[in-house]
């Protein structure tokens, strides 16, 4: 199982990573964990869209909107079950630097989220990092409102599900590298960082 730290911020407590010139969030929640596999393995199991449902256990289905691959500009609707209740949610890559940060964008409510994901590693183990920053500089004033009711609980909700894919893909990976070793394919998730199937391996 993956060890956690996790905190919460209010605004200008936001790491640098999600620091603008103009923008600075209202909060953010972060965190991480230990993948027992590569770096490049972890990074595939995150950018490998069509297989998220296999990874992530809350996303039942991934419907790409525009783009291929795992790029600046790619999107995608991401079906998720929570409590019983299905939604969809569209998402974006801002940016994408492979195999080390990834930058997603989404949109609830007129606020805005942005998750960044580190990847730090050397060999057979990952320290995967995620945070997710909520702006609410573009929000009306109904929204605003909203969110200051509302905004607290949600990022606690979300700071349990970034924890909960972060237990997801440690368990994915290892079910493959168990399912490879078996099949007398050995540990390529665990040691192989030369994935042609992985988005971005040729950058």
């Amino acid at each position: 199982m993956s060890q956690h730290d996790e905190h919460e911020a209010e605004a200008g407590a936001a790491g640098e990573s999600e620091r603008t010139p103009d923008r600075t969030p209202d909060r953010t929640v972060r965190a991480s964990g230990t993948v027992p596999a590569s770096v490049d393995a972890v990074w595939h199991a995150i950018s490998d869209l069509e297989g998220l449902p296999e990874v992530l256990r809350n996303v039942s289905r991934v419907e790409r909107l525009e783009g291929e691959g795992f790029a600046a500009g790619v999107r995608w609707r991401e079906y998720m079950a929570v409590g019983g209740r299905s939604y969809g949610e569209e998402m974006w890559v801002v940016s994408a630097e492979a195999p080390r940060r990834a930058v997603v964008g989404s949109q609830s409510g007129g606020v805005d989220f942005v998750s960044t994901f580190s990847f730090t590693g050397d060999g057979g183990s990952t320290e995967l990092a995620i945070e997710t920053a909520a702006f609410v500089d573009g929000a009306s004033t109904s929204q605003r409102l909203t969110w200051r009711a509302l905004g607290p609980l949600m990022m606690r909700d979300t700071r349990r599900a970034l924890e909960g894919d972060i237990a997801d893909i440690s368990a994915w990976v290892t079910r493959e590298a168990e399912s490879a070793e078996s099949s007398g394919e050995g540990s390529d998730l665990a040691e192989d960082g030369d994935d042609p199937a992985a988005p971005g391996a040729d950058s």
